[in-house]
């Protein structure tokens, strides 16, 4: 069995204010860090991985900071999140007010329309898969992940069908899910 814990970064200031923050590099709150505190405290038995994958932005960072200090913490920038190009920084009705035609084309069709600036969620999903087929097949029995709710979201969606169990929603800001895999299915 592979033992796979996939950790949401803590919450930042884009969080707590609703906005879109994909590629942006921002910071944890003093909340964010709290919650991933807390998150530790939780986190019995620690996992055994020797390696912890990790966005390479800087909330995911942070976050596996505090979590695995004394672990090697390998940065991957596929594991991004979605990047939102245009409508970073904004929230939703901003993007839509600000970019009606770019906010009206990726609400038809994200596969194939990226806000200017940003990827397409295609592009987004093509990225973690090859993560993914190059990390999985490679993984002893303990594999640990910290990125963000996007991705992580995908993350699951891949990993469903192979879980011995249903998936626990998704987590928010500083939580985390635990799943169990099937070895002959990576």
């Amino acid at each position: 069995m592979v033992n796979v814990l996939l950790i949401r970064h803590g919450a930042t200031e884009l969080n707590e204010a609703r906005r879109f923050q994909g590629w942006s590099d921002v910071p944890l709150t003093t909340r964010g860090l709290s919650q991933v505190r807390n998150l530790m405290e939780s986190l019995e038995p620690v996992p055994s991985a020797s390696v912890i994958h990790v966005s390479d932005l800087r909330r995911a960072r942070e976050t596996a900071d505090v979590l695995f200090p004394d672990r090697v913490h390998r940065l991957d920038e596929r594991l991004r999140e979605l990047h939102f190009g245009c409508f970073e920084g904004l929230t939703a009705e901003e993007g839509q007010a600000r970019h009606p035609e770019a906010w009206a084309r990726w609400m038809e069709d994200a596969d194939r329309y990226a806000p200017p600036g940003g990827e397409t969620l295609a592009a987004f999903r093509t990225r973690i898969d090859e993560w993914v087929d190059e990390v999985l097949p490679s993984t002893p029995e303990s594999l640990v992940v910290v990125a963000h709710g996007g991705t992580l979201g995908y993350l699951c969606q891949r990993l469903e069908a192979h879980a011995l169990s249903p998936l626990p929603p998704l987590p928010s800001p500083g939580g985390a899910i635990q799943l169990t895999l099937h070895p002959k299915a990576l």
